[in-house]
């Protein structure tokens, strides 16, 4: 994960996850498992779009948007 992230994964790290990940789990139990559930999925349903904007905006465009039309008639052909 160093190599990906480009910085030292120390004991403080790896508590902020665990902290991050018992607050959503405590959230999710208080207010119970259909309304946290739902929260949650809106909340990974934001951040993809948020990521997937970035990746858009700022990575090679032609590039994404070539292989997506190439894997897009791939599937399309194959199927």
């Amino acid at each position: 994960m160093e190599r990906v992230l480009h910085f030292k994964i120390g004991l403080y790290f790896t508590l902020i996850i665990i902290v991050v990940c018992k607050v959503l789990f405590l959230i999710t139990s208080t207010v119970g498992v259909e309304k946290g559930m739902k929260r949650i999925s809106d909340l990974n349903t934001l951040i993809v779009f948020i990521i997937m904007s970035f990746v858009l905006l700022t990575g090679p465009k032609l590039y994404i948007f070539n292989t997506f039309v190439e894997s897009t008639d791939s599937y399309i052909s194959d199927f």
